[in-house]
């Protein structure tokens, strides 16, 4: 892994915007569940607080189960089997700041999706044979790496901290009038953690190029047209039977997946997004094409961001490296000025002062709809 020059990652400008909110709302949800289950406790004269003992007996007893069955039939990621990956592995808890012991295994079922499982002090990712065995070696690593982000990044933002209340959701999820407040926090964490997947990989064409693997196996990934799944996801722009479809599911669709990616990576690290449509022009013009399109996903996406921009200060004088930073520092001194133009709308830039702070930056004047930041 080259990200040495990162250092610890601070995943919280990663995570999706109103993800506390979906959070608080599938909590809420359960209520009903728990008032109903106090009824009973009292209405059988206590004999109902004997459930939750069971429960949480039977969860450990079927996670060590599976673990046991794991170490027996499957390879475990070690420094004696695939060491290469078992080195990514730790270093990504190296830059993550995530000090637990994570397992992780190999296996093979025809299956091309990886998996994670948290439950009590047991954290195990499953990698599949056929997604693994071209991620080993050369750019398909970095594919890999992006996955392993995935997975740790999920546990370092705590996304399956709710293990408690499994059974309580699983009863619910049977309920599908329920899963409108339920999945939307669930579906909401796969867009984070794509997002901590690529700042840990650093390479957008990496990131997207695993999730194809993921949707239809390394062989015909290589197949898969970026430009015809952008024109998919625009297909199912403004569908009710889309939203209705999605609404049912703990995972946004792919497409979806990979449309936000994108822009997000437009406003975290302009390099990279740079980088990617060079190397991608009918993506460029795909955009341009679509451009009432991009505002509206770009303004889904950020609908939250304002009052994360009220804390620019702290932002703006954390020291970042070219990677982290959409704009170096001395790129912008040697060639931008206030007279320039903004180069995202072509509007006007306005320097102003970073709140206690003697330093400076450069802001379009459609801020907050242009989100251009200019360090001087």
């Amino acid at each position: 892994m080259n990200n040495d020059k990162l250092g610890i990652i601070d995943i919280k400008k990663c995570i999706y915007p109103g993800e506390k909110l979906r959070f608080w709302i599938a909590i809420l949800t359960t209520i009903p569940a728990i008032l109903f289950y106090i009824f009973i406790t009292f209405s059988t004269m206590g004999i109902a607080l004997i459930i939750i003992p069971i429960i949480i007996f039977f969860s450990w007893f079927i996670t060590r189960l599976l673990r046991a069955s794991l170490i027996g039939s499957c390879i475990e990621v070690s420094q004696d089997n695939f060491p290469q990956v078992y080195n990514l592995l730790e270093d990504i808890r190296k830059y993550l700041d995530y000090p637990k012991k994570v397992e992780a295994y190999v296996f093979q079922n025809g299956d091309v999706n990886s998996y994670l499982i948290k439950k009590f002090r047991t954290r195990i990712i499953l990698l599949p044979h056929e997604l693994l065995v071209d991620m080993l070696e050369g750019e398909g690593q970095e594919e890999l790496i992006w996955i392993l982000a995935r997975s740790i990044g999920h546990l370092k933002a705590k996304h399956l901290s709710l293990w408690g209340l499994d059974a309580v959701i699983e009863a619910f999820e049977k309920l599908f009038f329920l899963n409108i407040f339920l999945y939307p926090y669930e579906r909401a964490t796969q867009y984070s953690g794509d997002r901590i997947g690529l700042v840990i990989c650093s390479n957008l064409n990496a990131a997207l190029t695993a999730m194809n693997k993921l949707m239809v196996g390394n062989i015909l990934s290589k197949k898969v047209s970026l430009l015809g799944e952008l024109k998919q996801s625009n297909e199912l722009k403004g569908s009710f039977f889309a939203w209705l479809s999605e609404c049912s599911s703990t995972h946004p669709h792919t497409t979806k997946r990979i449309v936000s990616l994108i822009m997000w990576t437009k406003e975290y690290n302009h390099k990279m997004y740079t980088k990617f449509i060079d190397t991608n022009p009918e993506i460029k013009m795909f955009f341009s094409d679509n451009a009432q399109l991009l505002n509206e996903l770009k303004g889904k996406m950020y609908n939250n961001m304002d009052a994360e921009e009220n804390n620019n200060s702290n932002e703006l004088n954390s020291d970042k490296t070219e990677e982290q930073c959409p704009i170096s520092k001395e790129k912008n001194t040697k060639h931008i000025s206030i007279d320039d133009n903004c180069k995202r709308c072509n509007a006007k830039l306005v320097e102003k002062k970073v709140k206690n702070s003697n330093k400076k930056v450069l802001v379009c004047i459609n801020y907050p709809k242009c989100k251009e930041l200019i360090y001087l």
